[in-house]
Order: structure tokens, then sequence, then C-alpha cells
């Protein structure tokens, strides 16, 4: 049986996207290879679905964002690339504190286990900078990089000119030469494609479990909900709908994780608004958040309404996947020709908006979105996107053991 070793910064119990998107496909995939996964050191809800003796734990997570964390302020060096980076998606502590800190013990860990193949999935990007050098240390090693997240090479962000073509110059360095490259979505797999000039494969974020449409209980008090982070990049898509609601009788319950200053932002906002149809909570268990959801009338996901962003458009945020499962209505205000109106229109779970009249259409017509027809959903659990994943590799080892005995 051939040995993999997946290197994410997250990874269960720390519970976020991140951690979720290979972990709940290992339970498949260790069916037929050996898997080891090196990460960090994490607490949180979500269940590790490897024995412990498989993972090796570096750093201990501090922070929910890693590119906040704060570089040491007594290090002039580190203090410079704060500086210089601020902003760049590419450049984060965690080149010194991930990769750098710990190449030795890393390169050890590889040697000790003698993997087959090595799955670097980022962000961060110094995740591909791990894979970068095993793969140049050892050239027969079969390297997989999963890029969960494109906005460096493609999003200015408030970045000078200089930053923006060091980020897309890093990112083409970083990556080397991979022996294959997926991506979260279609679109990102154009994208990328174009960028790396090489076939880039789809792997959805997708949800866990069997599929299963999950029955509501509506609250009957017209409730939207919303449980995560809200970046910087959604707060018009939240405005649009907190200014809408003040012409209706719906009310929003938030749950939202972050730093203080967002969250402060977002209830500075809500105060200004009408306070009584918001109910903002502090973060919880995934337990109490998907109670919650049950009992609301609609789902709500933001993303950017802007369209002169490439990235944008392809974003196919995991948070949208794990509610396909229910029989919510999901309302996802962001960007027209985002690539998920493709995806709730294909399920017939939602739809996207992105003006006033839209949030106001979709509330009075939402029970129409309540699809549950099981076969449209099937290609999304993570269970079918480990068996794609499977596929796909199993194609490119027969490719290569067939060029080593020619």
């Amino acid at each position: 049986m051939k040995k993999i070793i997946i290197f994410s910064y997250f990874f269960p119990p720390f519970n976020n996207m991140a951690s979720r998107r290979w972990a709940q496909m290992i339970p498949e995939i260790n069916k037929f290879y050996e898997v080891y996964v090196c990460t960090n050191n994490s607490t949180g809800d979500l269940p590790v679905p490897l024995n412990e003796n498989r993972i090796l734990r570096l750093n201990k997570i501090e922070n929910y964002n890693f590119t906040r964390k704060r570089y040491n302020r007594h290090n002039l060096f580190h203090l410079l690339i704060s500086f210089f980076t601020k902003k760049m998606r590419s450049i984060d502590s965690t080149i010194l504190s991930w990769y750098w800190k710990n190449r030795k013990r890393i390169t050890n860990y590889v040697q000790n286990l003698n993997p087959d193949i090595i799955i670097t999935t980022t962000g961060p990007v110094s995740t591909a900078l791990i894979g970068k050098m095993l793969k140049t240390r050892r050239p027969d090693i079969f390297w997989i990089l999963d890029v969960r997240d494109i906005l460096g090479p493609f999003d200015r962000n408030g970045k000078n000119w200089v930053q923006h073509l060091f980020d897309k110059c890093f990112e083409k360095y970083a990556i080397g030469k991979p022996d294959l490259i997926f991506t979260a979505g279609k679109y990102y797999s154009q994208l990328l494609s174009n960028f790396y000039k090489r076939k880039v494969h789809i792997l959805y974020n997708g949800f866990p479990g069997k599929v299963k449409i999950l029955n509501s209980s509506p609250s009957c008090h017209k409730q939207i909900y919303y449980a995560g982070k809200l970046y910087d990049h959604q707060i018009e898509s939240f405005k649009l709908l907190v200014n809408t609601l003040k012409k209706t009788d719906w009310k929003i319950k938030l749950r939202l994780v972050g730093d203080k200053v967002q969250v402060n932002k977002i209830r500075q906002l809500l105060n200004s608004s009408n306070p009584d149809k918001f109910d903002l909570n502090p973060p919880d268990s995934s337990l109490k958040i998907h109670e919650e959801q049950m009992n609301s009338d609609i789902l709500v996901v933001f993303e950017d309404l802007e369209t002169n962003s490439k990235a944008t458009k392809g974003t196919l945020t995991g948070k949208l996947f794990e509610l396909l499962v229910t029989d919510i209505p999901i309302l996802a205000i962001c960007r027209k020709d985002s690539e998920i109106s493709e995806l709730l229109s294909k399920t017939e779970r939602g739809k996207v908006v992105d003006s006033e009249n839209g949030i106001l259409d979709f509330i009075n017509n939402c029970n129409q979105y309540k699809g549950n027809d099981i076969k449209k959903l099937e290609e999304y659990s993570r269970k079918n996107q480990a068996y794609v994943f499977m596929k796909i590799l199993k194609g490119y080892l027969n490719e290569k053991d067939n060029k080593i005995l020619s």
C-alpha cells in the first residue's frame, strides 16, 4: 500500500474549512493508501480522522487567520518583512514560523516514513514551499499541490504594483513543478491552468457524511441565519442585507468568529440600524450552530459584490456546500456572475442576488428553493470527492509507471 503524507497548516481538532477539506476525505482515502499528516497543534471540536501516531504536530496555532499572525516585534528582520509585505497574500509570518522553522523536522519525518506521495494544501502559500523543498531533494516523490485560495496572483486588494507583481512571481516560484494540481472550483481551474500553463483539476470542498436531506424546523418568526467570519470583501454584501431588512418584518441571527476589531465594526453597523432586527452572538460549538441553522427560515452566504476581481468570480465558499444538505433555502448575496449561481441553480437550493429588489424577491418566494433531489447533490459529497481525487491520482501514477518502464 502506497504511503501519502498530507501537509496542511490547519487540521482537526481545529474546526475551519481548511481543516475539513482533507480531514473528511481521509476515511475513504485511507482504505487504499496509508495516510499520514503533518500539521500544527490546535484546539477545537472537529473529530480527528486518524490515530495521533500518524500525525506530526509542529507549531501551536494561536490565531484563526494566519495572515494576521504577529511577527516578533523584537526581531528587526521580522519587522522589515511585516512592513514590506503588508496586504500581500504570498508572504506572511508562516514563511518563518511554519516552513523555515520546521524544515529539518519535516525532512527527517519524510526520510523516516519514505512516502510515495505528498500533498501540500495552500494557504498559506508557505505550505507549497514544503512541497517544493521535498520534491527538489527527492525527485522520485509524487507531489500533489492543492490550491484552495488563489487571491494572491489575481487580486490587487490595496497592493501597489510592486507587491502585486511580487505576489504573482513568488507564487509561481513556490509552486515549482508539482506532478498534479487541484483547486476548489471550475473557474479557479481555468484561471490557474492559464497562470501555470498546465492542467489544474477540480476537487470541490463538498459536504461530510452521506447524501441525506436534513429536514428543518422553521422558526415561524422569519429568521435569516449566518454563522462564520465576515471578511472585508463580504462587508458590502452584509450591508446590503442589513439595509434591505429594514423594509421587512424579517430578522437575522448571527454567530460571528474573528478578531474583536472586525466584530465590533459589525456591532456598530447593526446598532446604527434597527437593533431589534439583529441578534448578534459570540462563537459556539458546531453542534449549537447546526441546531440554530435547522431552526431558521433562510440561510445566507456573503461574498464579494465587486466585479473587477478575477478571483472572486470563482469563490465557492466551503460553507455553501455544507448548507446544501438541508431543506432550508439559501440566499447568496454576491456578484451575479459568481460560480455560486451555477451551483445553486443546478441543485435547486437557492439563488444569487446582488440588489435590494433581488433580496426582497427571494424572501417572498424562498419556498421554491427547497430542492431535495439527492442525485443532484451526490457529486458534492466529500466521499465522492475522495474517489474523484483517487481516480485522477491513479491515472497519473499509471502514466508515471509506464514512463519508467519504457
